[in-house]
């Protein structure tokens, strides 16, 4: 039994622990009880359950500006890496209250493995966690190490799960569209050639009686309760909550105009989140250069928690062999 399959019934039990509590402070106590492991650990652990051990690059440190030293790191570096090769910025789910665990190293190598082009690189960012500080500190964290990677290349594709997907979606917002304040300008003339968006998280302050978040309900580990529950963690204004330039659902800006030309997006059919997702994909203009792939039977992040069971990886492989 490989131990990234123990990775869903864990995040249940953190789920429920995280979910009892109806005040913010208990959740805040609760977050802070999960392990925290820091990125050199997860390549330490995460490399024995790894069969190629001979990855290019495997956790070297990258650094930049206004980051904490060893946070960002490369799963594999392409061996004289160029500017023109391809490169996946990722950014990691867990409703920015759970830190970097080995999955998120498990989901790069089966990308990696599967993919088979020893010109990509894959970058993997561990944030501060709301717990340590709020927004915008992940979002500055994230736009100055895409600003860094930027400098030696124009081929960037950001990928995000959840929480990190929230991210990325954030980030395209703050370069494009309109800057979020106290957040460092990002590099406007470096585009992004690709995005991988897995159960985005687009809906951070959702109504438990609307759509799939009562339909689903029980069906999906994630409940809106604990969605509510989060984000007054995370973010330090009320007003924040549902304001549309943090629930993307809802954010009917033209989104069009700067999103990367080919998007992938997953979703599980069983996800509380299925509706929001498919809100902001309409908003986000999908057309049939774009992929919404719903994965049956599928519940919040499964690409990440159960990869051997998922359909997502395969359908993340064929969108990167279309844009490479």
């Amino acid at each position: 039994m490989q131990l990234f399959r123990l990775a869903p019934v864990l995040l249940a039990i953190t789920s429920m622990v995280v979910a009892a509590p109806t005040a913010m402070s208990k959740v805040r106590l609760a977050a802070t009880l999960l392990p925290k492991i820091d990125l050199a650990a997860n390549f330490i652990i995460s490399k024995t359950f790894i069969p190629n051990k001979a990855i290019p690059g495997y956790g070297k440190i990258f650094t930049a500006p206004n980051v904490d030293k060893g946070r960002i790191g490369w799963f594999v570096e392409a061996k004289d890496r160029t500017p023109d090769d391809p490169v996946i910025l990722y950014a990691h789910g867990g409703g920015y209250l759970v830190g970097f665990l080995p999955p998120f190293i498990w989901i790069s190598n089966a990308i990696y493995s599967a993919l088979g082009n020893n010109r990509l690189s894959i970058l993997l960012l561990d944030y501060t966690l709301t717990l340590d500080k709020v927004f915008p500190q992940q979002l500055i964290e994230f736009t100055e190490t895409f600003n860094q990677l930027s400098k030696t290349s124009n081929n960037i594709i950001l990928m995000g799960d959840s929480a990190g997907g929230h991210l990325c979606l954030q980030f395209l917002r703050h370069q494009n569209y309109k800057q979020f304040s106290g957040v460092v300008a990002a590099n406007t003339s470096a585009a992004t050639t690709g995005g991988i968006f897995l159960s985005p998280w687009v809906n951070v302050y959702p109504d438990p009686n609307d759509g799939t978040f009562k339909t689903n309900y029980g069906k999906d580990y994630l409940t809106a309760r604990l969605m509510q529950h989060g984000t007054e963690v995370n973010l330090p204004e009320r007003w924040m909550y549902t304001d549309p330039a943090f629930n993307m659902y809802k954010d009917a800006i033209d989104w069009d105009s700067f999103l990367p030309p080919k998007v992938f997006v997953s979703r599980g059919e069983n996800e509380v989140l299925y509706d929001s997702i498919g809100d902001w994909t309409e908003l986000a203009g999908f057309d049939g250069n774009d992929t919404l792939f719903t994965d049956p039977d599928g519940v919040h992040d499964s690409a990440v928690l159960v990869q051997e069971d998922s359909d997502i990886i395969p359908e993340i492989i064929t969108y990167l062999r279309d844009i490479l």
